[in-house]
């Protein structure tokens, strides 16, 4: 299983949301942590085009995550969070 780190970015914008949200969010990437390149299907992620290797989108409803995997050591590391229009311009 791969090591969830959130920045401190996302820690805020997590301390925005409602606990339900939070502890959705919570759920998903720790499956996404015992799995980080297999198709989950409750799960909306998709590879960024544009990037490097390993960069990954979770969408939750109306709010993307945006996250990189090192395989090297089994870190995933979610490093932006934000609505659509806001969380693409800032990478």
């Amino acid at each position: 299983m791969f090591e969830v780190i959130i920045s401190k970015k996302v820690e805020k914008f997590l301390d925005t949301q409602n606990k339900k949200f939070v502890a959705k969010f919570f759920k998903l990437s720790i499956q996404i942590a015992k799995k980080p390149f297999e198709a989950h299907k409750s799960i909306d992620i998709k590879i960024l085009k544009g990037k490097e290797k390993y960069h990954f989108r979770l969408k939750i409803n109306k709010i993307r995550f945006i996250y990189k995997v090192n395989i090297e050591e089994k870190i995933i590391l979610f490093y932006s969070a934000g609505y659509r229009g806001d969380v693409y311009k800032k990478l």
